[in-house]
């Protein structure tokens, strides 16, 4: 087979780049750790995209309007595209910007993708992208920019300090969560206890006992919470 005919073969197969190669190209090349690093992503992501999606490099090279060796170049490391490209490559993709740059591990800002990635619900993520962006979404389909900056209320501001405090201490908030689960079983098992009935003396002494370490249950799930309470009120005054 001729080399030019080899050449025109290759850029029509689907394949993923070796990570090792696109971490050899990128070590050639000037940058800091932290722009090699986005580099690396970067090249990662597309390749992954494209194999994913059955999508040659010409093919896609023609979709963007770009030339199938920029393509090469993007997906071995050797080169960065445009803002302008970029867009273009993660439209097709459909995916988001972040997540073709390797800054977020959601395809896309869809509600249920969000959700699917972190499992929140859906009214926790409207809750929490109207406190990023002071912003009220309405409609599942909307597509959620978190590259789009909004003006964050002075309200609304002082919320997410708050909430911030609260999720950077992760072993204080667990352990709270921990509790508040523990409660929550205890206080079900009470509950459905109280519905036995209470000829058998057993099962009064057994409903007893629950009800006691529920109450010290109880007791660690507000201690723990005050305590958490007094850390973000002593680092919120420094």
């Amino acid at each position: 087979m001729k080399s030019k005919e080899k050449k025109e073969r290759s850029k029509r197969v689907i394949y993923q780049v070796d990570t090792a190669i696109i971490e050899e190209n990128i070590e050639k090349l000037t940058g800091g750790i932290k722009e090699n690093l986005e580099r690396y992503e970067f090249a990662i992501r597309l390749n992954e995209l494209l194999v994913e999606k059955g999508i040659d490099q010409e093919e896609f090279a023609k979709k963007i309007n770009i030339s199938t060796g920029s393509v090469f170049n993007y997906r071995n490391g050797i080169r960065e595209p445009s803002l302008t490209t970029l867009v273009k490559m993660a439209n097709e993709l459909g995916v988001s910007v972040d997540y073709l740059a390797g800054k977020s591990d959601c395809p896309d800002y869809k509600l249920e993708k969000i959700n699917e990635k972190t499992g929140l619900s859906e009214k926790a993520i409207k809750t929490l992208y109207k406190l990023q962006h002071n912003y009220e979404l309405f409609d599942n389909d909307i597509k959620i920019d978190f590259t789009e900056e909004r003006k964050i209320s002075r309200n609304y501001k002082q919320q997410i300090d708050i909430l911030n405090l609260i999720l950077e201490n992760d072993v204080n908030l667990f352990g709270l969560l921990e509790n508040i689960r523990r409660y929550k079983q205890l206080y079900k098992k009470v509950e459905n206890a109280k519905n036995v009935e209470r000829k058998d003396k057993n099962t009064v002494i057994e409903i007893f006992t629950k009800e006691n370490e529920l109450k010290h249950c109880k007791y660690d799930v507000f201690e723990q919470m005050s305590y958490i309470m007094e850390q973000i009120v002593k680092k919120g005054g420094k």
